[in-house]
Parts: C-alpha cells; sequence; structure tokens
C-alpha cells in the first residue's frame, strides 16, 4: 500500500459513511477485505487546493457521488461455507464457461493482513510529519490549553482524518487549520467547556483500526520486522511557550486572532 491507496482508504471512509465509529467500521472492513478496497478516489492520487476539500470530508458528507461498497470482510466470506466460483467465457469456446477455484482462504488472510500492517506504517509515516512542536502549538490554541500529549497524538489522527488535501495544507503551515471550517466552528463556540464530545478534534480509533483488522499480534509482527511506530508525539528541538501571546502572534497569528489569544 503505497501513500495514494492509503489516502484513497481514508478519503472513501468518510465519502462511504459519516461519523468516526462508522468510518473505523468501514477502514476495518475494507482491510480486512479478500480483495483490495477499490479504485482510489481521483482526488487521493495528487493534493488539490484545502479549500476544495475542506467542507467534505471535515463534515463527513460524501465527496463524490457515485460511491462503491467496501469488498466483503475475508472474515465474512470464510464463514459462507464455500465460496461461489467466478465464471468467466473461454475464448474460442462454444457456449461453455471455464470455473476459477477461488483464491485459497490462507492467501486472503495474508493479504489483508499485509494491508492491515502497511495502513499502519503509512499512518506512522503521516502523522510523522505534523508531530512538531508548532503543529502542538496549534492544537493547543484550538483546545484552549488542554491539548495533553494525548490529546495532541489524537489530534495528529483527527487531522489525518480530514483527508489530504487539507493535511497537505497544515502539514506545510499549522496556522492553515484557521481554514479548516469545523476549527471555525470551535472558534465559534466561546471555549473547549461548550464543546459536545464530538467536537473535539481528536480521533484516538484510527490507531487501532489496523490491529483490529490484522488477525493476530500486528505489534509482535512489526517487531519481527525491526519496526516502530509512534505511540505519542516525540516532536524534535525545544518546547516554547504555547500561551505566550508574542510565540502566538508570530507562529499561528490567524489562529492566535480566531480564538482571541492575540492582542
Amino acid at each position: 500500500m503505497d501513500l495514494n491507496a492509503f489516502w484513497a482508504l481514508v478519503e472513501r471512509s468518510a465519502a462511504e459513511t459519516s461519523g468516526q465509529d462508522r468510518r473505523l467500521e468501514w477502514l476495518a472492513a475494507a482491510l480486512s477485505s479478500a480483495e483490495e478496497a477499490g479504485p482510489p478516489l481521483s482526488s487521493a492520487a495528487a493534493p488539490s487546493s484545502a479549500s476544495s476539500a475542506e467542507g467534505a470530508v471535515v463534515s463527513g458528507a460524501p465527496s463524490c457521488s457515485a460511491r462503491p461498497s467496501p469488498a466483503t470482510p475475508a472474515s465474512s466470506a470464510a464463514s459462507s461455507g464455500s465460496s461461489s466460483v467466478q465464471e468467466v467465457a473461454v475464448s474460442g469456446a462454444p457456449s461453455s464457461s471455464a470455473r476459477l477455484s477461488p483464491a485459497p482462504a490462507s492467501s486472503a488472510r495474508s493479504s489483508s493482513s499485509e494491508r492491515a500492517v502497511e495502513f499502519a506504517l503509512r499512518l506512522d509515516e503521516v502523522r510523522r510529519r505534523v508531530d512538531t512542536w508548532g503543529h502542538w502549538q496549534a492544537a493547543d490554541v484550538i483546545c484552549g490549553g488542554l491539548c495533553s500529549d494525548d490529546g495532541f497524538f489524537y489530534f495528529q489522527a483527527w487531522l489525518v482524518g480530514q483527508g489530504r488535501a487539507v493535511f497537505e495544507s497544515v502539514a506545510a503551515s499549522p496556522d492553515a487549520l484557521a481554514d479548516l471550517p469545523h476549527v471555525r466552528f470551535l472558534a465559534s463556540r466561546g471555549g473547549v467547556h461548550a464543546w459536545a464530545d464530538d467536537d473535539w478534534p481528536a480521533w484516538e480509533g484510527l490507531d487501532y483500526v489496523a490491529a483490529e483488522a490484522f488477525e493476530g499480534d500486528l505489534e509482535s509482527v512489526l517487531d519481527s520486522r525491526g519496526l516502530q511506530l509512534l505511540v505519542s508525539p516525540e516532536p524534535e528541538g525545544e518546547r516554547w511557550d504555547f500561551a505566550d501571546p508574542a510565540e502566538i502572534s508570530a507562529r499561528v497569528p490567524r489562529l492566535g486572532a480566531l480564538f482571541g489569544k492575540v492582542a
């Protein structure tokens, strides 16, 4: 799974359904399926403008009119007993057809398990791009100074969930978060005390979806390959005072103005 395929899955989860829980179910089914989840969305092949992608992905509304369903999970296929075989016309044969045997269940499980591994690796790869003090400060400004280690880690996953165009924009400039409709909505609420639980910019479940789709111990498999994923933020360099108005004005001026954190 390359980055295009990773972003296709993330964005299709928003196009196929809405709400974090339903998106996680869709992603788990897609990663566990016996076949690929389908062709990538055209928007996932290359980043487009953030403004064109924000509304659909942040709100969870469909971003395309044709919305194919995720492939049937491998576990469902296995439990159905004898799988139906695929019939194809044989070139040169009269009216007969040839029957292709379905792929062995062990092969399907291996394929889906490897997709889960690759999804976890791609998620780790992209989140490291926003694992910086600058992005942490931006999240802290949005969250009213209540962005802990866990809070920032889940914020990174939430940012991935907004889709590729939004992610690329914010990865390049944390202050671009001021353009997101959901962030502007949060600013309009007058403080975190007025936020509903679902309003918080966090998506903890995205960190576990690969493990749920994987048949076995994902962490052990990664360890056996010498691979280690982030389990908490690890920004490089030294942290500065996130609440200092001068630092906010210098680093995230639009966010600071949006949330009333600058003079």
